[in-house]
C-alpha cells in the first residue's frame, strides 16, 4: 500500500505512468458466498509444472447471493486443475476465493479472475 501511495504523491508531478503501472501490478482477493450459474466443459492445456504436463481448466459463472435480485454481479471465473474438476450445477451455493489480475497484452488491458478455492455449502 505504501508503493501506491508513493505512486499517487509521483502523479502531481506528471508522473502517471508508474501509478497505472503499480496498478497493473497489483492483485484482488475476494472471498464471498455465491450462486454457480453455469460450468463449462473441462479441458486440459499443456503445463511444464504438471507432471503428466497437463493442467485442467474449466470456466464458472459465480452470481453474488444475498444481493436480493437475480441480477446481482456475476463473475466469469477460471478454475485450475483438480478444482476445475468439481462439478458443480445451476444453483449450487459456494463460497469462493476470487483472485482478480490486471494485465496488459499488446496494448489491451484484460482482467483475469481466478477461483483460488471453492468450497460447496449446499446443492440444489
Amino acid at each position: 500500500m505504501q508503493a501506491f501511495q508513493r505512486a499517487e504523491k509521483g502523479c502531481e508531478h506528471g508522473d502517471a505512468s508508474h501509478l497505472l503501472l503499480i496498478k497493473k501490478q497489483q492483485k484482488k482477493m475476494r472471498t464471498d458466498i455465491y450462486r454457480v450459474v453455469s460450468q463449462g466443459v473441462v479441458t486440459y492445456v499443456p503445463s511444464t509444472k504438471e507432471e503428466s504436463g497437463q493442467l485442467a481448466k474449466s470456466i464458472v459463472r459465480l452470481r453474488e447471493f444475498g444481493s436480493g435480485s437475480k441480477f446481482g454481479d456475476e463473475y466469469v471465473c477460471t478454475l485450475f486443475g483438480n478444482l476445475a474438476q468439481c462439478r458443480f450445477a445451476e444453483g449450487d451455493l459456494v463460497a469462493a476465493s476470487l483472485r482478480f489480475q490486471v494485465h496488459e497484452v499488446n496494448g489491451n488491458c484484460h482482467q483475469e479472475i481466478v477461483a483460488n478455492d471453492v468450497v460447496p455449502i449446499s446443492r440444489k
